[in-house]
């Protein structure tokens, strides 16, 4: 694996209503980060900050500008876990690696959002990569240029104890596309056959792979609701105690499940779409 991927990065869940979701995902016992507008771009952001991972709840409040497909995959798929955003250290040796294995990437490009506290300009240089490239599963890499404009104390800390996105899982209905398309992502040598399908160890949490089929076998007794394939569905977050966690759900009236292992389970209609599950960690 190169030396430039940290891991996992950021979780991006669109929404149709940034006020809403934040409202649920602060019932989930979650801490935001304050409304950050995107530069020239139709989207904003609520962002949940863990100490090396985050959650980008994204919506849009200037429609008028350019939304870069945002529209379309919220009136063709609904709100739910759009995309996937892996760490690196360096963008412009991650876009040498993506093209040694076959992908032609653009430049990094440079995103940029205003924010008030701690006043600076949040700023990014993305390795987007074109998701017809990769069978559809959209995903790309993302290089922090302010990384402690982000993670101020307070953000850090939830009442529900969670300490870090720990593994995503994407459903495909081609599995042998899904294996070499994730190899050009990640280098064919990091991608392992599991019992549900393919998974990637990464340095920071992990990718999993899976049909509807074999969805059960990994997300126990769960379920993929019909739809467009491929597409990311399901996270687990780690937190720091699974019985404190429980116990402010049910404080909260949040509906969930206890798995067999002690894991809790949030059902998409209870999180903007996702499939959540709280996991020791």
């Amino acid at each position: 694996m190169s030396q430039a991927i940290l891991g996992l990065d950021h979780a991006v869940i669109a929404v149709h209503d940034l006020d809403a979701a934040r409202a649920v995902y602060t019932k989930l016992g979650f801490t935001h980060v304050p409304m950050g507008n995107h530069q020239n771009r139709a989207t904003a952001n609520y962002c949940i900050m863990f100490p090396d991972t985050y959650l980008e709840l994204l919506g849009m409040n200037q429609p008028e500008l350019p939304d870069f497909g945002f529209k379309e995959f919220l009136a063709t798929r609904g709100e739910g876990f759009q995309r996937l955003a892996n760490g690196t250290s360096e963008a412009d040796d991650i876009a040498a690696d993506l093209r040694s294995r076959g992908l032609d990437i653009a430049d990094p490009l440079l995103l940029e959002r205003p924010q008030e506290y701690p006043a600076g300009m949040v700023t990014f240089n993305n390795v987007m990569i074109p998701k017809e490239q990769t069978a559809d599963i959209w995903t790309f890499f993302c290089c922090h240029r302010t990384p402690d404009l982000m993670r101020t104390p307070e953000w850090l800390t939830h009442p529900n104890g969670a300490v870090a996105l720990a593994s995503v899982t994407n459903v495909v209905s081609d599995l042998d596309r899904a294996r070499e398309a994730v190899s050009k992502v990640y280098g064919a040598d990091q991608v392992h056959d599991a019992a549900h399908g393919l998974s990637v160890k990464l340095p920071r949490g992990r990718v999993d792979v899976v049909t509807p089929q074999s969805f059960p076998l990994l997300h126990i007794g769960a379920t993929v609701p019909a739809g467009p394939l491929p597409r990311w569905y399901a996270m687990r977050i780690a937190v720091s105690d699974l019985g404190a966690t429980e116990q402010l759900l049910a404080g909260r009236h949040v509906p969930f499940e206890r798995l067999f292992d002690g894991s809790i389970r949030i059902q998409p209609a209870d999180a903007s779409g996702v499939l959540m599950e709280f996991v020791a960690a």
